[in-house]
């Protein structure tokens, strides 16, 4: 969704009596963040994701989460909001829904329509006297003039994975895609809009696969494949650091330690 209502009786309830200010503003961006997923008002997976994330999508000290708060609750690893409009999500979804079986059903008929002017035998001219030896068979054009939903073009099989999102899932983490499965992965790939770049999702999840979060403790912060995807979690690139060079005078550079001197 691209907006979302806010009830005044919500504004009005015991909830935003007691929250503070910074509870309020964080609850907005979190409420703003699952209408754009809509995703029922609950973050999935939201206690494994790193600081980047929340911090680009408006909340810059992420720790206010950990607070007890009457505006949100944390189910293991979810974080659900209360309240959350869901009737509205609802009414978006099914009105969403209909534009795109509304956009199929007129491209199925523009293609009925191309197809049978196309199909359609063309007329004898006058004073032929009859078929020629290269003119079609009647019965067989009569035969190609068959039902225009048995040529048309079939949309990819239901559960097969795009061959832009093979590669991807095939370098994640084993213990990141044991917590999803194919066909979560492939749903949640192929809600993104607009479609990022396959190469730069890769690139950064090499990246992500050589980070200590990812790989401390056998993999056990990595999130779901899924989730990962649902999240954009290429946006978050892990950052490099990077220790300064200290020209010599010609000699091999050294690279300068930043680690504080051992005491004597």
């Amino acid at each position: 969704m691209k907006f979302f209502a806010v009830h005044i009786s919500d504004l009005e309830s015991e909830a935003f009596t007691i929250a503070s200010a910074d509870q309020v503003a964080t609850w907005l961006f979190l409420h703003a963040l699952c209408a754009k997923q809509m995703n029922s008002g609950r973050i999935e997976g939201a206690k494994r994701m790193p600081p980047k994330f929340w911090q680009r999508h408006g909340i810059e000290a992420p720790d206010i989460l950990r607070q007890p708060s009457p505006l949100w609750e944390w189910e293991g690893d979810d974080l659900r909001l209360s309240p959350y409009d869901i009737e509205g999500e609802r009414i978006t979804s099914k009105k969403i829904e209909g534009g795109r079986k509304g956009g199929k059903a007129r491209a199925a008929q523009r293609w009925r329509k191309n197809e049978s002017a196309e199909s359609s035998p063309s007329r004898t001219p006058k004073g032929t006297g009859g078929s020629s030896p290269d003119a079609p068979d009647p019965s067989s054009t009569q035969s190609e003039l068959i039902e225009p939903e048995q040529t048309t073009p079939q949309s990819p099989q239901k559960g097969a994975m795009p061959a832009e999102l093979v590669p991807i899932w095939e370098a994640y983490p084993a213990t990141g895609r044991n917590r999803s499965t194919r066909e979560k992965a492939r749903r949640a790939w192929q809600r993104l809009s607009p479609r990022p770049d396959p190469a730069e999702v890769l690139r950064v999840l090499q990246l992500w696969k050589t980070e200590e979060q990812w790989t401390k403790d056998a993999g056990k912060f990595v999130p779901a494949c899924d989730l990962w995807i649902k999240n954009r979690g290429w946006q978050d690139e892990p950052a490099q650091a990077e220790r300064p060079v200290v020209d010599i005078g010609g000699r091999k550079p050294k690279t300068l330690s930043l680690d504080p001197p051992a005491s004597r």
